[in-house]
């Protein structure tokens, strides 16, 4: 009876300091319910997904900047006109224009479709190569500075460029007039002086030039005056269509 009584009185004790124990966490008439939120343990919310743990964890001390996103319209886009490039050399080789490397001559009259075809294709495809890639030039000098872009342009144009200059060119000129027949006239180094060259890398040449140009503007303009910033409205669909219509008539 006695042991009875005495773990009763041991449960009534610890009943009491248990509650009073709680009660000091609820907040109360003249306490502060701000005292009591310290008080009780912070519960981490679960991260449900992978972009709120990576805003939770903080950011990171070495991230690197991000690379922008692809714009597939454009690789749609230089797909299309590297079909037309191939579809505009294949048709040079037929048309009434001989300026390949292999021409083979059809009926009087039967180049004509082909001629009509390269002064259309002529008249935009390259430029909308050069388009392209002038319109990645500004992100891409911003991202790499003035050094590494220029050398990676370089790297990029120059080498295929060299190699085609010197290597691919006086292969290409030599096969095309062997197998017409033609003949080369003097020696193996006055032949091969002959048929070095650009060719059809003409434009890489170009995109060299525009590439040097641009970096020595930016280096230029960063140290003159301040420029302010300027609101530009978009084009309108009929100042595109009026300049190039100029563009075409004056080139």
């Amino acid at each position: 009876m006695l042991s009875h009584t005495r773990r009763s009185v041991r449960c009534r004790s610890a009943w009491r300091s248990a509650s009073s124990s709680s009660s000091s966490f609820a907040p109360t008439k003249g306490g502060s319910a701000k005292h009591a939120q310290k008080l009780r343990p912070e519960r981490k919310r679960p991260c449900h997904t992978q972009s709120n743990c990576r805003r939770s964890a903080g950011p990171s001390p070495a991230a690197a900047p991000a690379a922008p996103a692809r714009l597939f319209f454009l690789d749609r886009i230089r797909v299309a006109l590297t079909i037309l490039v191939v579809i505009h050399h294949c048709a040079v080789t037929y048309s009434d224009v001989p300026l390949w490397y292999y021409h083979l001559a059809g009926r009087p009259g039967s180049g004509v479709p082909l001629d009509l075809l390269l002064l259309v294709n002529q008249a935009f495809f390259m430029g909308m190569f050069f388009l392209i890639s002038g319109f990645f030039v500004p992100g891409s000098y911003e991202r790499k500075g003035p050094k590494a872009f220029l050398r990676d342009r370089l790297l990029r144009l120059g080498a295929p460029l060299v190699a085609f200059y010197f290597v691919l060119s006086p292969i290409a000129t030599i096969a095309g007039g062997l197998a017409a027949r033609q003949s080369l006239g003097g020696s193996w180094w006055e032949v091969y002086l002959n048929t070095i060259g650009a060719g059809p890398l003409w434009f890489a040449e170009a995109l060299i030039a525009f590439t040097a140009g641009y970096a020595i503007w930016r280096q230029v303009s960063k140290n003159s005056a301040v420029r302010t910033e300027k609101t530009t409205e978009p084009l309108t669909y009929a100042k595109v269509g009026l300049f190039v219509v100029v563009l075409g008539v004056v080139t």
